[in-house]
């Protein structure tokens, strides 16, 4: 509540409040970038994935549905972790979970890896979807409240975005490369 209210007072008083305002949120929002793209690529990857795990159409479904699952249901316990821990917190444990499941995603050797780093990933995502326009609204002063959160729905939507760019430019790429 402190930081709040120190933002508060800064943006009425200088320029720099509210660069301080647009940088916080922005690097909040990039849980919202990466929600949209790690929701996003899998439309494409899952090409090249089916060709280098030979998957069958039920591990093809399941290798895009789980992230959806996970995210589900970690966003039922993303809104009392946040209320327990703090936003930040759940935050920075948003973030190292989206780097341990691309971590296990791209070095996956096998269905069950692959799965695993996909789930890991839904968790992060559920996490984020919670926690990040909660942090922005609860930093943002009640005039830009608004339009700061809605930084997060342009980040879902860019991420999506920039998947299916980058998934149409690797898909050229050789098999076991272009969906890493």
């Amino acid at each position: 509540m402190q930081e709040r209210e120190e933002l508060l007072s800064m943006e009425h008083t200088t320029s720099s409040g509210k660069i301080f305002m647009a940088a916080l949120t922005f690097f909040a929002a990039v849980g919202g970038f990466l929600f949209g793209y790690d929701t996003g690529i899998i439309s494409g990857a899952i090409l090249k994935i089916q060709e280098d795990f030979q998957l069958s159409i039920a591990l093809r479904e399941a290798v895009v549905s789980v992230t959806v699952g996970a995210a589900a249901i970690s966003s039922l316990l993303a809104g009392p972790s946040c209320d327990w821990f703090g936003r930040k917190p759940v935050l920075l444990v948003a973030s190292a979970v989206f780097t341990a499941g691309a971590v296990i995603m791209a070095a996956a050797t096998h269905i069950g890896m692959l799965l695993a780093g996909r789930v890991i990933i839904g968790v992060g995502v559920g996490l984020a979807a919670m926690a990040v326009p909660m942090y922005i609204a609860e930093v943002s002063p009640a005039r830009v409240r608004g339009k700061l959160i809605l930084a997060n729905s342009l980040f879902i939507t860019g991420g999506m975005f920039l998947a299916t760019v980058i998934a149409g430019a690797l898909s050229s790429l050789p098999v076991n490369v272009g969906w890493r």
